[in-house]
């Protein structure tokens, strides 16, 4: 019994001393990245999620095999050349959301099969030049969201077959000339928000397959002729919000594709009538915050497929008659915040129809009765805020087609009276708003529109309601509050679901 004690205390002694001697001899390993982080393969595709896990360095041990590593939402302030070393099979790395100040220049030597890589949201400065030179199957970069100041000229040099850059959120104050003239397959480049004054005339070159760019909330104050000259395949331009006061006339002259343009909240005086002469293909394209004070009249020649337009909010006091003549399938129509005392009689006589007509804030005083006489008007009409003295008889029964309008503003106008057949034809008319003009007499059945449930009018000078049929059952609200209201016959209600809101 004593010599069994004696080999049992020597054999735990023996234990302890070799696995002493392994811990002073550095030979204890880091847990391997499956044990902190989340693993899971599905198909070929090997994920390592460790998004999420506080972490402040890159795990160890990542497995050789994996394609997909997830580090995003972490603390990771630094990364070495060896974090990624030893995962050749890598084409899905996100690091988007550390403390990222720096990378270093050969992070990704031993990564050339990546196709994503995020470092949004970090807080880099700068981006080395040669960081993706052992990238050449990237197609979708990130980083947007950084304290980046610049971009080096080559950094795009090996990177053929890059489809998609975001850069937005930075404090970029410049780009290269010739910056993505190696990337000849890039689709998508996005620059908002950033500091950019001007860009180089030959930053799109050799990139004919660049179909969306995004440069709005910049502080761009002239745009080069040729800017657009190489990117035949353009779709989507973005330059709002940036100090532009002029555009040059054969800025999109090889732009045939394009098809939404924004230019609002910009600085611009004027506009060259020759600029879409070349843009066929244009549907949206927004004008709005400018300083705009007259629209040549054949601005617009060829623009066919046009459906959504917005001059709001600049200086205009007229618009061209003709204006509209090429666009039959224009469907938004906005001149919100102008200065328009009319619109001209032919104005909407080749527009098919019209779903949303926005003419608010304006100081229109007359509506020519033939107006829509070609047009069809479905769904939103506001002529709010102007100076409307009227509404002409036959305005909305001029027009053979039925008129499809359903929601209708006209308060805050200068309004006195309305006759009888006011709105006839507006058999799809749900609500109206008349409040806060002058109102002092309703006609006898001027509301039998049998669609209508809402009508809003209070705060006129309306002294009394007699002989007023509202004979239609699905009428459910009539808003005269703010009146000086006094007589009210006894079949003024007939007919209602309840009674009006006084």
């Amino acid at each position: 019994m004593k010599y069994l004690l004696m080999a049992m205390i020597c054999s735990v002694s023996l234990e302890v001393v070799i696995i002493s001697m392994s811990v002073a001899s550095g030979e204890a390993t880091a847990p391997s990245a499956c044990e902190i982080c989340k693993c899971h393969t599905e198909y070929d595709v090997f994920t390592i999620d460790c998004s999420n896990r506080n972490l402040s360095t890159v795990p160890k041990n990542i497995p050789a095999n994996v394609t997909t590593l997830i580090l995003t939402s972490n603390k990771i302030a630094e990364l070495k050349v060896e974090d990624f070393s030893g995962t050749p099979n890598l084409t899905k790395l996100y690091l988007r959301k550390n403390m990222l100040t720096v990378v270093p220049p050969d992070l990704f030597a031993n990564n050339q099969k990546l196709t994503d890589i995020n470092l949004s949201g970090n807080k880099l400065r700068t981006i080395p030049e040669t960081l993706f030179h052992h990238t050449p199957k990237l197609i979708r970069l990130s980083c947007s969201k950084n304290n980046l100041q610049e971009i080096p000229p080559d950094l795009f040099h090996s990177t053929q077959l890059i489809e998609r850059i975001h850069l937005q959120e930075n404090d970029i104050q410049y780009l290269p000339p010739g910056l993505f003239s190696h990337s000849r397959s890039v689709k998508e480049i996005y620059m908002s928000n950033n500091l950019l004054k001007h860009l180089n005339p030959d930053l799109f070159t050799n990139t004919s397959s660049l179909e969306t760019v995004f440069f709005s909330h910049n502080n761009l104050q002239e745009i080069s002729p040729d800017l657009f000259h190489p990117t035949p395949s353009i779709e989507k331009v973005f330059l709002n919000n940036n100090s532009l006061t002029t555009l040059p006339e054969s800025l999109f002259a090889f732009a045939k594709i394009l098809y939404q343009l924004n230019l609002s909240n910009n600085k611009l005086k004027s506009l060259p009538e020759k600029l879409f002469a070349n843009t066929s293909k244009l549907i949206s394209l927004n004008l709005s915050s400018n300083c705009l004070a007259y629209i040549p009249e054949n601005l617009l020649p060829n623009t066919k497929k046009l459906q959504s337009l917005s001059f709001s909010s600049n200086m205009l006091e007229s618009i061209p008659e003709r204006i509209f003549h090429s666009t039959p399938k224009l469907k938004s129509l906005d001149f919100v915040y102008n200065r328009l005392t009319e619109l001209p009689r032919d104005l909407f006589a080749a527009v098919e129809e019209l779903k949303y007509l926005q003419m608010s804030a304006n100081r229109i005083k007359i509506l020519e009765k033939d107006l829509f006489r070609n047009v069809v008007l479905t769904n939103e009409m506001d002529l709010s805020n102007n100076s409307i003295l009227s509404i002409p008889d036959g305005l909305f029964t001029s027009n053979e087609k039925s008129q499809l309008l359903k929601t209708l503003f006209l308060q805050r106008n200068k309004i006195r009276y309305i006759q009888k057949d006011a709105f006839k034809g507006l058999g799809e008319l749900r609500l109206i708003c008349l409040f806060d003009n002058q109102i002092e007499a309703i006609d006898s059945g001027a509301f039998s529109v049998e669609s209508l449930k809402k009508i809003f009018l209070f705060k006129n000078n309306l002294q009394q309601i007699t002989n007023i049929s509202f004979s239609n059952s699905s009428l459910s609200e009539i808003h005269l509050y703010g009146n000086n209201i006094t007589n009210i016959t006894s079949n003024a209600t007939e007919g209602l679901l309840s009674q009006p809101i006084w």
